[in-house]
């Protein structure tokens, strides 16, 4: 078999992979968002994500210190933002969310976040 043979397969090879990983890179925003989840209740911020391992994290509303939104430049161009839930252990985000869904969602837990340290207050 001569050189060209090996050539070309080579380059086939090689062109294979880059359109592998082309048509992941386009397909993983799909499945990431068919993938991501979050619930925010009175009791807790649960957040799913992942499309090969799927985290969970679940942070208690009790343990909440700090509630931040983070818009990024990117995000900004796209209208997005980003709810950082912090505890003394850590944090958790909530991503790629509306503005105005995002802002929603921070007034929210602050509310009651400060309902809990009132009743604490209190008793």
């Amino acid at each position: 078999m001569s050189e060209d043979f090996y050539e070309t397969w080579v380059l086939y090879i090689i062109v294979g992979i880059v359109a592998i990983i082309i048509a992941f890179l386009m397909i993983r925003p799909i499945l990431f968002y068919d993938h991501y989840a979050y619930i925010v209740n009175s009791e807790k911020v649960d957040i799913r994500r992942g499309i090969f391992t799927i985290t969970t994290a679940m942070v208690p509303i009790e343990r909440i210190h700090q509630i931040e939104i983070k818009k990024g430049p990117i995000n900004n161009l796209f209208g997005l933002s980003d709810v950082y839930v912090i505890t003394a252990g850590g944090a958790a985000s909530i991503q790629y969310l509306k503005q105005d869904v995002a802002e929603e969602i921070a007034d929210e837990l602050n509310n009651v976040v400060n309902k809990i340290i009132r009743s604490r207050d209190n008793q």
